[in-house]
Formats: C-alpha cells, structure tokens, sequence
C-alpha cells in the first residue's frame, strides 16, 4: 500500500509514538484538552471515512470500518452517549425518513406552480 502525505497535527492511536520510535524516529506529541480532543476525534472519523471510501480490497475496507467503529467509540464516551438512545434514533429516523436500501440520489427540487 503506497504511503499516504500526512498532515500534522494528526490524533494517532496511543501505540503510534512507540512504534516511531521503533523505526529510529523520535515523535513530537502532546496531549490533547478534552475539548481539543472532541474537535480532533470528528476530523479523525472523517479522515477514516476517507480511508474506507478508498479502500482498494475487501481487506483494506474491513480495516477501514474497523478503525471508524474505534472513532466513534471515543465519540460515545467524549459525549456520554448510549448505544440504546443511537439505536432508537437510527430508528426514528429510519421510519420518517427511510433507509438507504433504493439507492437514490437527488438531483434537484422544483418549486410547484
């Protein structure tokens, strides 16, 4: 897998500054206030639905999906959610808005005359 151009600052995993090191490179991090912490956890689950949009292999894709669920888990705990108020939302607004199962696009909206 080609090496992809990394913009700092960037939340890594806890193991990460090890395994830098590991490689003979020295890692500069801090820790992050709990309010930076939430900006940063958003940019990292778009930055790893990114990933999973690109996925080349089935392999690759299991992986991405893999590292979204870490993400939100951190979203739940930074936001003291609870997967059962998630689930009855998803299913609030499954019934009033549907799911994704058609397939549609919308391409634009007419005003009526």
């Amino acid at each position: 897998m080609p090496k992809r151009k990394v913009r700092y600052p960037k939340l890594v995993r806890d193991k990460v500054p090890k395994r830098i090191r590991k490689n003979g490179e020295v890692p500069i991090v801090v820790t992050l206030e709990v309010a930076e912490f939430k900006v940063a956890i958003f940019k990292k689950l778009v930055e790893e639905a990114g990933e999973a949009r690109d996925a080349k292999t089935h392999r690759e894709l299991i992986e991405e999906v893999g590292d979204i669920e870490d993400v939100l888990d951190e979203v739940y705990k930074l936001n003291h959610l609870k997967r059962k108020q998630v689930r009855h939302a998803r299913k609030k607004k499954h019934a009033t808005h549907g799911g994704f199962k058609v397939r549609l696009s919308l391409l634009g909206v007419k005003k009526k005359r």
